[in-house]
């Protein structure tokens, strides 16, 4: 190396030492003739120099010449090294705020930009990053994932410390886990390493983690000899953050001892020592702890003064899991006491903290999880708004826990990035992302099969079918096309950023208030919305328009003021069902809303009517009609429904009923307000029908969803099986309504393979109104196998299986010998692909199309008709058990006439299901054989009506009409 080319290494070495950190790459561009293997030798012999001479950026410049070497002397290589490490900085600095999300998306971008210039070291502080975010966030299962390959990268390139580093982090998911033995031979691992490394400060935390495997285990006295150790290493090396982590964990153990002063001692040591070095989480821990020992010693206001000023440390939407402990203890302390502001306080922040946890996952089956395990701060919540006579409050903490999962699919399914994205990129993009939550959702409900005290098969009735499973061979398959997908939409989000690089797939749903519950109603609209919690249920009673305002008293006073004024107001005595008799109207609530809450004995009873209902109709469906008559007028009684209808006023014209689990399963619009022969059903007291909807927010959501003017285009599905006579002959007298705009496929054509296909596929997916009358069940093992039965599912089991224990696996076991082929249906779990962006409403003329999953403690709505409005479609009529062919049929015909005439679905329906009630048999055959169209005369020519006189009414049975609801805005 000649005398000149080394002085100019070494100049450039000097300008890289003096340089800004992230304008190495720059400068360098300017003497690219220079990175070459001569200055990464110079580099690190200066690096050596300066190391003897005790100079602390020798270490920087032994890491740059290796840098340069791993990027092959390559200066694009070293450009994006330099924005890799620009971004790993940016990640940090997100990471110090909490800000998880920005942090994540940093950090993956860095992985990428290592990828490609082969940087290993990158590569592994990359994955090593995203699975300390993952731990945080509690995703054990990924933060794993993350760390294994973290930890192969570390070992092929012999960095024990960041092996150590590995082992320590794996133990901690299995100290998460509970996997104490795991947890603990990892952790000695990471020991060992730093023991043999002289890393004292490696050393100390080991053993803090070894004290905590004991503490778990209950062993007190060698967690304290271990936190000890870890305290004396700590206090040498003047580490004041590990300090305090062992002073607040020996406090933990005087506590478990019973030494409530030394406990306190300790804890304020470490809280002293969290404050001066503003370590939040030091701080938050020990605020808990010291709140738990007010608690114990009955010093109340201490302990809520003491968990107060722990929360205004950790805002949930940043410490999620701080911010949750405390909140529920709180709450909790709150409420015990009646100080009711309070425990709302501690129970909001407390959700607050749910919902942020939930955001940390993609997975719909975890965020489920993870609000059932605190679904009692939910029910809590409610029932202290309700004490503080806060009912609108109430109502909206009902919804934050409902159907949580689908209003968080229907808003983000419309999140589209802004900019001149070409429209064949947004196409994609809704196709890719519907696919790849349909294909999501399917595998997470393969993976976990829902209990249910349903027996038996369900399916029973002629338009019935059954339930099913896949084969492993089908799950593997169907795995490997969502990875696919999965692929295919992280490219096209990269694509996509280039036009908007803020777009995100998701977004934050915020809660709906009361005030936005109000302003979808109008005044002629009255909402019940029901509450189930594990002993009482609460009915919700919401008037649009002006909350009403009772007579004045003598004194100018208001009646329902009284609560509002100081102290309770007297109590009249309950009546047997537990209302009281002199309640005036919403005398409960405020601004056109009332609440009533059952009695425990109440909600008993309305456990054991769901589960007699359904073993009644999974056993002896023969006599469903005689259940229905015993089981609706039980179901009125329970919910109390003419108590609460009475003081309603009578100009309410409209119901939106808002079920809850398992009143999902129920026909609340046929409920007999009264006894007798021709009672009044609750459909009756409202002119403009009955909707249903999940919840209120649901209604807020669709109401962005609304078509414009239809031209009535209609695809229809009829018959597939072709063994419903009666649904032939509803879609040919349904077809002549729609005239020329129509299309159909009938019997055998009526393919999965044709509806995927043009042009059968273009009809189907522009339709504004589609109808498909055949075979449908719900299958409680797993909702999302629940079927839509089309042509060619039907075979024969000994055609397919050898035996019939594996028909079982793949097939939906039928009738005679027969079995349906999954794959050639539509199942629930597929609908979530489809997209129908004009359909007005879907008809599902079949057997237990709108039967939900009521298992879940929180109710998360998921029936077929879900996959409809999930695609697009604006309404659905389903079914809610199994129906029969010829009754359904004629139902069906009516309502389509009724279409051309109600405003509104759910008028048509009521209007369709009353004239099925009254209807003689005298009238139907003139209203079939006087029409002049000829499906109707056919179906006339096919009716048995039997001998019953002309005035007999043979379809007044709510088996006939109830099974039909309407969901939708």
């Amino acid at each position: 190396m000649d005398e000149q080319r080394l002085q100019d290494y070494l100049n450039l070495i000097q300008e890289l030492l003096s340089c800004p950190s992230g304008s190495e790459a720059a400068i360098l561009s300017r003497r690219p003739e220079l990175l070459d293997r001569g200055l990464v030798e110079v580099m690190r012999a200066e690096a050596e120099m300066r190391a003897a001479r005790g100079e602390r950026n020798a270490g920087w410049l032994r890491d740059f010449a290796g840098k340069i070497e791993a990027v092959n002397y390559s200066l694009p290589g070293l450009q994006k090294q330099a924005e890799a490490d620009r971004l790993w900085n940016q990640a940090a600095q997100h990471y110090r705020h909490s800000e998880f999300p920005q942090a994540f998306q940093c950090l993956q971008q860095c992985l990428q930009l290592y990828q490609e210039i082969g940087d290993g070291r990158g590569i592994a502080k990359s994955w090593g990053g995203l699975g300390y975010i993952e731990l945080n966030r509690g995703n054990w299962d990924e933060a794993e994932r993350l760390y294994r390959q973290c930890l192969e990268i570390e070992t092929e390139l012999g960095d024990r410390s960041g092996m150590a580093k590995c082992w320590g982090l794996l133990g901690d998911i299995e100290r998460n886990r509970g996997n104490w033995d795991e947890a603990e031979r990892l952790f000695r691992q990471y020991l060992e390493i730093e023991t043999e490394l002289g890393d004292r400060s490696g050393m100390a935390t080991s053993w803090g983690l070894l004290g905590d495997i004991e503490r778990k285990r209950g062993n007190w006295d060698e967690a304290e000899r271990l936190y000890r150790q870890s305290l004396q290493l700590s206090t040498e090396l003047g580490d004041r953050s590990h300090m305090a982590y062992c002073w607040g964990w020996l406090g933990y153990i005087q506590r478990k001892r019973g030494n409530w002063d030394e406990m306190e001692r300790r804890y304020q040591q470490s809280l002293q020592l969290s404050t001066e070095l503003g370590d939040r989480s030091g701080m938050v821990s020990s605020w808990t702890h010291l709140g738990i020992l007010y608690q114990h010693l009955y010093q109340i206001p201490e302990a809520l003064a003491a968990w107060r000023s722990g929360l205004e440390l950790c805002p949930p939407a940043k410490f999620p899991v701080e911010a949750l402990d405390l909140g529920r203890r709180l709450g909790n302390i709150a409420f015990d006491i009646r100080d009711w502001e309070t425990a709302i306080y501690g129970y909001e922040v407390a959700t607050e903290a749910v919902e942020t946890l939930c955001s940390f996952t993609n997975s719909y089956l975890e965020k489920q999880n993870r609000r059932e395990a605190v679904v009692e701060i939910y029910e809590k919540l409610v029932q202290a708004c309700i004490n503080a006579k806060d009912i609108g409050k109430a109502l909206a903490s009902v919804e934050r826990s409902k159907s949580r999962n689908l209003i968080e699919l229907l808003s983000n399914r419309e999140l589209s990035p802004s900019g001149d994205v070409p429209p064949e990129l947004r196409q994609e993009l809704d196709r890719l992302r519907r696919e790849v939550t349909a294909k999501q959702r399917l595998l997470e409900s393969l993976d976990t099969a829902t209990d249910t005290d349903v027996g038996g098969e369900p399916g029973l009735g002629q338009r019935g079918a059954g339930s099913s499973s896949y084969k492993p061979e089908a799950v593997a398959a169907l795995r490997q096309n969502y990875e696919q997908a999965q692929q295919a939409l992280t490219e096209l989000l990269d694509t996509l950023k280039t036009y908007d690089p803020n777009f995100t797939l998701t977004q934050r749903v915020e809660p709906i208030q009361f005030s936005q519950i109000r302003e979808l109603l109008d005044e002629e609209t009255v909402l019940i919305e029901w509450y189930l919690t594990r002993e009482r249920i609460y009915t919700f009673i919401v008037l649009g328009g002006d909350p009403p305002q009772p007579p004045l008293e003598k004194g100018g006073l208001r009646d329902s003021e009284l609560l509002l004024g100081g102290g309770d107001p007297p109590q009249p005595p309950l009546d047997k069902g537990g209302l009281r008799d002199s309640e005036p109207p919403f005398l409960r609530g405020a601004g056109g809303i009332s609440v009533h809450t059952s009695t425990p004995e109440q909600y008993q009873q309305l456990q054991e009517l769901r589960q007699t209902y359904l073993q009644s109709y999974a056993e002896d469906f023969s006599d469903w009609d005689n259940h229905l008559d015993r089981f609706l007028p039980l179901l009125r009684d329970i919910l109390q429904l003419p108590q609460l209808l009475a003081p309603l006023p009578r100009n309410l014209h409209r119901l939106i009923l808002v079920p809850y689990r398992d009143l999902h399963l129920f026909p609340l619009h046929a409920i007999p307000l009264g006894d007798g022969d021709e009672p009044e059903y609750l459909a009756d007291r409202f002119s403009q029908g009955v909707s249903y909807a999940p919840s209120c927010q649901f209604l807020q959501v669709s109401r962005r969803n609304r078509k414009p003017t239809p031209k009535k285009r209609l695809f229809a599905i009829q018959n597939p099986t072709e063994d419903l006579t009666y649904a032939d002959l509803e879609v040919e007298a349904i077809l002549d309504n729609f005239s020329a705009t129509s299309s159909h496929l009938a019997r055998q054509q009526a393919q999965k393979t044709a509806l995927n296909q043009d042009p059968h596929r273009q009809d189907f997916r522009a339709a504004e109104y589609l109808h498909f009358a055949g075979h449908g069940a719900f299958n409680f093992i797993t909702p999302l196998l629940s079927p839509l039965v089309l042509a060619g599912a039907k075979i024969r089991v000994s055609d397919t299986e050898p035996t019939p224990d594996t028909a079982k696996t793949r097939y939906l076991p039928w009738r005679k010998g027969t079995a349906i082929d999954l794959t050639k249906c539509y199942t629930l779990g597929e609908l979530f692909e489809l997209s129908l962006p004009a359909c007005r409403l879907v008809i599902l003329s079949a057997c237990e199309t709108g039967l939900t999953d009521f298992s879940s403690q929180l109710e998360e709505y998921i029936s077929l008709g879900l996959g409809f409005l999930y695609a697009g479609a604006a309404n659905v009529v389903c079914s809610l058990w199994a129906v029969n062919d010829v009754s359904t049929a004629i139902l069906m015909v009516k309502f389509y006439e009724e279409i051309e005439n109600q405003p509104s679905v759910s008028q048509a329906l009521k209007a369709a299901q009353k004239w099925m009630r009254e209807v003689t048999k005298q009238q139907l055959i003139d209203w079939l054989e006087n029409s002049d169209s000829q499906a109707k005369q056919n179906l006339s020519n096919n009716l048995n009506l039997g001998l019953d006189a002309p005035q007999s009414r043979p379809y007044e049975h709510p088996i006939h009409w109830a099974a039909f609801c309407a969901i939708g805005f």
